[in-house]
């Protein structure tokens, strides 16, 4: 999507836009969404008599029997069919279930012909010849979702089998499980972990099984848009997904759930993803590890002396924390390659453990342990070869050009099966080329889990010490899609995109960058009214056998603002209730209230964005991006925008 080279909307054609859009649907057209539980396209029911014994007999027929009453009560329609491409017509010849529309038709007039149990939309055609009956589906994509659904089953029966026996403390049978699973991955040197090699396999399968659903409703949905009052026969995975889009659009839908019909896919669907929701709900959290890591597989060696890196009462606590969450005691005091920088550091977050890395380079051979698989000899960490990418908000740029731009200045990385987000690159990648934004301090730009993140709302992130851009594309959507489906509902997608998302998502990459400059702020911060004193920060784990830029010698207390501490601007901020507070009180944001370090962030981000909306220095155009964004473009001056 070049917004750069397109008009950016006006926000006050959009605010109205939103208001008057909101408030009709977008035509009197009606779509049917039918739930069925289908059978394999190979699967053989030419016997007629012997299909009726088929457990997915029951729901087939139903809907034959729903759409043919509305055919003889003269309703005209466009039938919609899952698991083909292009029309079903005279001369089709496609086979399924052993029958062909050919043999359909020589079927018609035949007292059982309702019991037949052949892909519905089929058997309507040849009974009914005028009716219009077309597929929705992929091939190509359908290949893919088989092959993804069979991974899914395959690799999650591996891993139950695998915990069952080392639960049950059986060496032989979790041997011959583990030696199987090497079978099933000639390619693959070693593994290590069977467990967790199973594991990151079936999450991956789910994801993409999940992708490849998506993929293949997006080609309803533009079939969908072509006809008045379709009906789609479809399976139950996809109506969730499908609902929610017609839903965006302002399309009404009902949802029909005939006789017999059993969600055994959705449910083995939730059942996998519940599994691995109380497994990621681990109060362990690993921060900064590269993706595919394995700590067990960790060469844990040259041990520091426990009384160089904590006091004597911070010892006791982090016992304490070892004993708790049920870590090697080893985390705490290893060093590998005895640079004296520890591996790793460990922190509380809420009611979880976060280890995070300490040493970035933790066997000392000039590679990053971000971009190394191994320590030494030992493989501790799986590399993805290629750089996983999606598209959710349309953008019609060329990918692979932008992608390898900025890849000449950045290293992308990522989390286990955590595909980038396109427009995030994209627009970072456009804030360097247009406005010369600095990214000399950002080393790679990683795509991740943050939920180890302060803030609901907070996507990014960024890590001075490894000089990495963190971003969580999967919290980003999701706060995007809720946004969209309630405070936006029926506005135009690609009008959301350039009034919303783009200005949301170049406020937060300038925001992150500001935390990588190397700038003193603090006398600035002073001028501007904070006022902070700081204290000398007496722990020895904080500051002992650390990344220099890890090293914490000081800390600031009673910080205020104009006045005020965080929580006071907070609290003024709720009682007033006012939809300009912000520039009322000439306040950048509320977050710049909380205290220098993010002040300065959002000075930068804003003296950023006033460059790409130069309009938004206006009170009433401020206004707008504050009730949007919660952001005051007006309360940064020309002077204070000069020093960058």
């Amino acid at each position: 999507m070049k917004f750069w080279l397109k008009a950016v909307y006006s926000m006050k054609l959009f605010i109205f836009f939103l208001l008057v859009s909101c408030s009709f649907s977008k035509s009197d057209k009606k779509v049917y969404l039918v739930k069925q539980w289908h059978l394999t396209a190979a699967t053989d029911t030419s016997q007629v008599e012997k299909a009726k014994n088929s457990p997915q007999f029951e729901n087939q027929k139903d809907i034959y029997l729903w759409v043919e009453k509305r055919i003889k009560e003269e309703r005209k329609f466009t039938i919609i069919a899952e698991g083909c491409e292009g029309e079903i017509k005279d001369g089709y010849i496609e086979n399924f279930n052993g029958w062909t529309l050919k043999k359909l038709k020589s079927e018609i007039g035949k007292a059982y012909y309702a019991d037949i149990l052949a892909p519905v939309p089929m058997k309507l055609k040849a009974k009914y010849p005028e009716l219009k009956v077309v597929c929705g589906d992929d091939l190509k994509l359908i290949k893919e979702n088989l092959k993804a659904a069979s991974d899914m089953r395959g690799y999650f029966g591996f891993l139950q089998r695998l915990m069952e026996a080392k639960e049950q403390g059986d060496e032989d049978k979790f041997k011959f499980y583990a030696s199987n699973l090497k079978d099933l991955f000639p390619r693959q040197s070693k593994i290590d972990d069977p467990v967790e090699f199973s594991t990151q396999k079936v999450k991956k399968a789910i994801l993409e099984f999940e992708d490849l659903i998506y993929k293949r409703n997006q080609k309803f949905l533009k079939i969908i848009e072509k006809y008045d009052n379709p009906i789609v026969i479809i399976g139950g995975l996809h109506v969730k997904d499908l609902s929610l889009h017609l839903k965006e659009e302002g399309i009404s839908f009902e949802v029909i759930t005939p006789k017999g019909y059993r969600d055994d896919e959705n449910q083995l669907l939730e059942k996998f993803k519940s599994f691995f929701n109380q497994k990621l709900s681990s109060k362990v959290k690993f921060f900064m590890f590269p993706e595919g890591f394995n700590m067990k597989s960790f060469p844990f060696g040259n041990l520091i002396e426990p009384t160089k890196i904590a006091t004597e009462k911070e010892l006791e606590h982090l016992s304490m924390l070892v004993k708790k969450f049920d870590i090697k005691e080893e985390i705490l005091f290893s060093d590998f390659d005895k640079d004296g920088i520890r591996d790793f550091s460990v922190a509380t977050f809420g009611d979880n453990l976060v280890v995070s890395v300490e040493d970035l380079d933790w066997d000392n051979d000039g590679v990053l342990n971000l971009l190394d698989e191994t320590v030494n000899d030992t493989h501790v960490a799986s590399l993805s070869k290629t750089i996983p990418m999606a598209n959710n908000y349309l953008s019609q740029t060329q990918m692979g050009t932008i992608v390898n731009s900025l890849k000449k200045y950045i290293h992308f990385i990522q989390e286990e099966a955590m595909a980038h987000e396109f427009l995030v690159i994209e627009v970072l990648w456009q804030l360097k080329e247009k406005i010369n934004l600095p990214l000399k301090n950002i080393k790679f730009l990683r795509s991740a889990n943050l939920n180890i993140s302060t803030g609901q709302n907070n996507f990014f992130n960024y890590v001075k010490a490894s000089q990495t851009l963190n971003y969580d594309p999967t919290k980003l959507k999701r706060f995007i899609d809720n946004q969209y489906k309630t405070n936006f509902k029926g506005a135009n997608f690609k009008q959301f995109i350039n009034a919303y998302v783009i200005p949301l998502i170049i406020h937060s990459l300038a925001h992150e960058v500001a935390h990588s400059l190397e700038w003193d702020f603090l006398d600035l911060a002073k001028q501007s009214g904070w006022k902070f004193e700081p204290k000398t920060v007496n722990s020895a784990y904080l500051k002992n056998n650390r990344e220099k830029l890890n090293v914490r010698k000081e800390v600031f207390e009673n910080i205020t603002f104009r006045a005020q501490d965080y929580p006071k601007w907070l609290s003024s901020y709720k009682s007033k209730k006012s939809r300009d507070f912000l520039t009322q009180n000439r306040l950048i944001s509320m977050y710049a209230t909380s205290n220098p370090n993010e002040w300065f962030a959002e000075l930068f981000s804003m003296c950023q964005f006033r460059k790409i909306y130069p309009k938004s220095v206006q009170i009433e155009e401020a206004r707008r991006y504050e009730q949007l964004l919660g952001i005051n473009p007006s309360a940064v001056s020309e002077k204070e925008c000069s020093l960058f």
